[in-house]
């Protein structure tokens, strides 16, 4: 071998080397660790991507600094002397014992989740100082959370870690105003409501809040579900083939939205149903996609129908059944496979339309339940 070619390879050879013995010194790589801001909280609280992320902070986070106006706010409904007597000239960052606090929080409505950061230190002997959270001025206002300050974290759902207090809405448990009551949780209290509502914080009266942060997970609008553009087969000799894709569709509506819904519930459509069997794909000229969606299984659709009128997938399944007989199902986004899209022995229709499907692994992307 030619001098030229040895060096070359003598000098990555010894480079390589070099990168190894390297590499085998270096401290090893830390795990993402949990935030140590209560920002850092809210900011690193996952939603489902069908969605929308809201953080709402009522003072500021600045390890209880005097410096700045940090006012709390009476809230329509609270903005009374009832209330002001109960606050006692209270604020942010206080350092004065015998001072109650309360601040609120106006979340948005049709809520998935939250995720409650408040930031708290003692100023006083706090040891019987409790906290209430709800709406205190609602007519339900005795579906509160109330528990003493320091027993926060006593098997509640609380993490405690340090001066910062977090907890998910759906662990805070609310007072059963009769032992009868069924249990419920600012989740139950809160999720269910449509419009903006308020969220009050109230505590008495030897503790310093530093600042209070919600990130609550906003459902999307209801009323769309999936569906998938019918077409016949790639070619004309793979008669007997019926092919539903994501995307393949008319100039109106081209593509599928499995996250969130792509058509209206209320739009008379076919529904895709699906008799599980072990069909071989065709040997004829095919499509590349069409095989990837090969179901192996009938498909067939039904007469139009509006989605809005079932109520569960169950529902579905029996429309299928009385449609097509024993054996039948919805037919599934992800029957054929990884693809969006599925495949199978059938007949596509002749005009141009989408199909009703089901999707099991998206909340939002049908318009029945599971």
């Amino acid at each position: 071998m030619r001098l030229s070619v040895i060096l070359p390879i003598m000098v990555l050879s010894l480079c390589g080397a070099l990168l190894m013995v390297a590499g085998s010194g270096a401290a090893p790589v830390e795990s993402a660790a949990r935030p140590r801001t209560g920002m850092g909280m809210l900011q690193a609280y996952d939603c489902h991507r069908a969605e929308t992320k809201v953080v709402l902070v009522r003072g500021k986070e600045d390890n209880f600094s005097p410096e700045g106006l940090e006012p709390i706010f009476l809230r329509p409904g609270r903005d009374n002397v009832r209330v002001a007597s109960m606050v006692r000239g209270g604020s942010y960052d206080q350092s004065q014992a015998d001072r109650g606090f309360t601040d609120s929080f106006r979340i948005p409505g049709r809520i998935a989740k939250g995720l409650l950061v408040l930031s708290l230190r003692p100023v006083g002997s706090n040891k019987t100082d409790p906290i209430a959270i709800g709406d205190l001025e609602s007519a339900s206002g005795r579906l509160l959370f109330t528990k003493g300050v320091p027993k926060l974290g006593e098997g509640d759902g609380w993490i405690v870690e340090g001066p910062f207090h977090s907890v998910e809405l759906g662990q805070v448990q609310l007072n059963r105003p009769l032992p009868t009551d069924p249990a419920r949780t600012l989740l139950d209290e809160f999720g269910g409501r449509t419009a903006d509502s308020w969220l009050d914080v109230y505590l008495q009266d030897d503790t310093s809040v530093d600042f209070m942060g919600l990130a609550v997970c906003v459902k999307p609008p209801e009323g769309k579900g999936v569906t998938l553009a019918v077409r016949p087969a790639a070619s004309e000799r793979d008669d007997g083939v019926i092919s539903l894709s994501c995307i393949y569709g008319t100039d109106e509506s081209p593509v599928c939205d499995a996250v969130r819904g792509d058509t209206t519930c209320r739009t008379a459509l076919p529904v895709a149903c699906l008799r599980p069997d072990q069909i071989p794909a065709p040997r004829s000229s095919f499509s590349i996609w069409d095989r990837l969606n090969w179901t192996a299984s009938d498909i067939a659709l039904t007469a139009p129908v509006s989605a809005a009128g079932f109520g569960s997938i169950r529902d579905v399944d029996r429309y299928c059944v009385q449609q097509h007989g024993k054996g039948w199902r919805t037919a599934s986004v992800h029957d054929g496979g990884r693809a969006v899209g599925i495949a199978g022995r059938g007949r596509g229709s002749r005009i141009p339309t989408r199909a009703w499907v089901d999707i099991v692994d998206q909340p939002y992307g049908t318009c029945w339940t599971r």
